[in-house]
């Protein structure tokens, strides 16, 4: 008997886990896809990062692939430069929100300071990385060369790893390198030129 209620005590643990849903891995509201965009390793991730500017998927690349601290004070930036004038657009809106009586409550803008303050950092948060994605584009249109280093570096370069950071050399261009570092997410693209790490 004992044995049959520790079974059924098992089933009803593992049926609990099982039923509950995966950990959010989104990032600025773009899902982690990490079967299709490796960066378990070094190469794997700057074969990522290559895929993704070569598809125009700049909002991965920039939300998984790039260095998350330096995204994030660049999209925090943006952000609380774009705050006034979302908080500005944002008190117009639920002024006219408040004339039509019809609008569903999850559809209206809170009354309330603390909530209220919450969607308008929230909005801005969207916009400076929205902004921040259209820079990077802008800077890739500009430069396409970058994209043909990266696939020089990803075809022909030497990759030394030193723990938690790692870097692509090439024989013929030396003084550049392309730098990685590593994460819990996996390796990221990061902003930056560095002398390679040495071997140990």
């Amino acid at each position: 008997m004992r044995t049959v209620a520790a079974v059924a005590g098992l089933v009803l643990v593992v049926a609990a886990g099982v039923a509950q849903p995966p950990p959010d891995t989104s990032r600025y509201g773009v899902k982690r896809l990490e079967k299709q965009f490796d960066q378990s390793a070094p190469t794997p991730a700057l074969q990522s990062a290559v895929t993704l500017i070569a598809a125009d998927r700049l909002d991965y690349l920039a939300a998984h692939v790039l260095d998350p601290a330096f995204i994030d004070a660049r999209v925090a930036d943006r952000a609380l430069r774009l705050e006034g004038d979302v908080e500005r657009e944002f008190r117009r809106l639920r002024d006219v929100q408040r004339q039509d009586p019809s609008l569903p409550g999850s559809a209206r803008l809170p009354d309330e300071p603390a909530p209220f303050t919450q969607r308008v950092r929230a909005e801005a948060t969207t916009r400076g990385f929205r902004q921040l994605v259209g820079d990077i584009r802008s800077t890739l249109a500009e430069n396409p060369d970058h994209l043909a280093d990266l696939r020089r570096f990803l075809r022909g370069g030497q990759v030394l790893e030193a723990g938690d950071v790692a870097s692509f050399s090439l024989k013929d261009a030396k003084d550049r390198t392309v730098s990685l570092k590593k994460t819990a997410a996996g390796w990221h693209l990061e902003d930056r030129r560095t002398d390679a790490p040495e071997k140990k």
